[in-house]
């Protein structure tokens, strides 16, 4: 006999937080939920852990609200090779639409492998989402509205611009750089927000309230 049903979280260091952790047990008391999120998590990671969860889940659950919230692009050293295959067989002229590419392919890879074992919602933390995503970015929803640019990774392009120097012009790097640098600003303007990381309970609110929607 399956037991009812059980939320599921996969994440980065914004899904594995304490005041998202205390509020979704305050939120949902009654309700049995599993966060597998890790901080500095990398999306090929993430996929992998929360396809091997969902299926074994889905042996014991009627019911399976899986929530992924992914972290930036090229955040595990794999995405280099990644993104050098790509840049061979398409041809960008921007970084954000070559993240964007490969941040749609995580997406597609967890609808192809787990959509028909859950309920599935996918979006990002602190990035911008993709067609593909079914819900908004977490720091969208903690923000009173959207922001004017688009950006896919934050830290690559501070500690490593080897691989993007190498497939972009200077211009385009440049270009790419005052977006992380915009978003890092925005970031750090949510009031609560400390270290780029939320850091209070208030924060969440919204995030909790998209989770509840997709939920009714």
């Amino acid at each position: 006999m399956k037991n009812n049903s059980v939320i599921y979280i996969n994440g980065d260091s914004w899904c594995d937080n304490r005041y998202f952790k205390t509020l979704l047990n305050k939120t949902f008391p009654n309700q049995l939920i599993i966060n597998a999120a890790v901080q500095g998590n990398w999306n090929s990671q993430i996929n992998a852990t929360t396809i091997n969860d969902i299926k074994l889940l889905s042996e014991k659950f009627k019911n399976i609200n899986c929530f992924v919230y992914y972290s930036e692009c090229l955040r595990g050293s794999s995405e280099d090779e990644t993104i050098k295959q790509m840049a061979k067989h398409k041809t960008y002229d921007r970084i954000n639409l070559l993240l964007e590419d490969l941040l749609y392919s995580y997406h597609a890879v967890l609808q192809k492998k787990i959509g028909d074992l859950c309920k599935l919602n996918m979006t990002t933390a602190f990035i911008d989402n993709c067609v593909l995503s079914t819900m908004r970015p977490m720091y969208q929803a903690m923000l009173s509205e959207n922001p004017y640019h688009k950006c896919y990774s934050l830290s690559k392009h501070v500690k490593d611009q080897s691989v993007l120097n190498a497939l972009f012009d200077k211009q385009e790097n440049v270009r790419y750089l005052d977006s992380v640098i915009e978003r890092c600003k925005l970031l750090e303007s949510i009031p609560g927000m400390k270290d780029y990381h939320p850091d209070n309970e208030s924060l969440y609110e919204m995030v909790i309230a998209d989770i509840q929607s997709r939920l009714a």
